[in-house]
């Protein structure tokens, strides 16, 4: 029966994602293009009602883009390409270059991230010394807005309406089923921001091109030993994805960040192009369709 059909579909695991940095495009289209990178990379279909989205780049006084985006998805796949060599070869060199990355990146976000006026030129200085492998055109426009949307949120007024957007999304999921948290980058750290003060228990906990090892970030979440110690209690799986060239997950080793919670860092190719044929290899898109996040999709629906 009908009844019966629908008691199946509730009772399975729901998505709930979060984006991260920056303006986006409207919200229904964001999450018609989420749950596309899902059904992409899982190869199949999941139902809607299943999917969540909390969108919050309204409450950073960002307005959606009116026409086509650079990110736009493309009929037929083609904003996915598979890594040349030359990526390959500079994916496997920016593991020799992260530690200094990570230790460039913290001391440029501590000086900076207290005072808008500096934000512009803590963002110049940091990219100054990544090398081109990392820094280029997507990387300079992502840690354009970091620093300010990092600002707005830990010192601004917006902070718990914030967290409200996605209480309300995990509040949607019926109570007999089971959740599976996808958090993309400054969407991580909201996430974890929830988790730490309270919310429903989370199956599956899974943050991509996260900055949620950086310092400042945790100091800013208020970590504490005691704290570390309960989310084993509130997350009963983590999974951390990330590509070795994203700028905004240099620190992408998160299971020496949270212990004893156990966290399974898994490295991926992000290869994700968009319209103007650069490799964005932050894009949520790309972290969305992986093989990767496709196993753990697949084990849920």
């Amino acid at each position: 029966t009908l009844c019966t059909l629908w008691s199946l579909i509730m009772d399975k695991t729901h998505f709930v994602l979060i984006h991260g940095l920056a303006s986006k495009p409207k919200e229904a289209t964001l999450r018609d293009r989420y749950e596309r990178s899902l059904e992409i990379g899982a190869g199949r279909n999941i139902h809607r009602d299943r999917i969540h989205l909390a969108y919050w780049a309204d409450l950073m006084g960002y307005v959606p883009p009116d026409g086509p985006d650079r990110d736009e998805y493309a009929e037929g796949g083609e904003n996915f390409e598979p890594y040349t060599w030359r990526e390959r070869a500079k994916f496997t060199l920016s593991g020799a270059v992260r530690s200094r990355l990570v230790d460039l990146a913290e001391d440029h976000l501590r000086n900076s991230i207290h005072d808008p006026d500096q934000h512009d030129n803590g963002i110049q200085a940091m990219l100054a010394g990544v090398p081109g492998i990392i820094a280029g055109g997507p990387a300079q426009r992502v840690y354009g807005s970091f620093l300010p949307d990092l600002h707005r949120y830990f010192f601004g007024n917006q902070r718990d309406n914030v967290l409200q957007r996605l209480r309300v999304q995990i509040a949607a999921v019926p109570d007999d089923s089971e959740i599976c948290l996808i958090a993309h980058s400054m969407g991580s750290i909201i996430a974890m921001d929830l988790i730490l003060k309270g919310t429903r228990n989370i199956k599956t906990l899974v943050t991509i091109g996260s900055p949620l090892g950086i310092r400042v970030v945790k100091e800013q979440l208020g970590i504490t030993p005691e704290k570390l110690n309960g989310l084993s209690k509130k997350i009963g799986t983590w999974f951390n994805h990330y590509d070795r060239l994203d700028i905004v997950a240099l620190d992408s080793d998160l299971a020496d960040d949270y212990a004893p919670m156990p966290v399974e860092d898994v490295r991926i190719r992000n290869e994700f192009v968009n319209k103007d044929g650069e490799r964005n290899h932050h894009k949520s898109y790309g972290y969305l369709r992986t093989p990767e996040m496709a196993e753990i999709i697949s084990a849920q629906i």
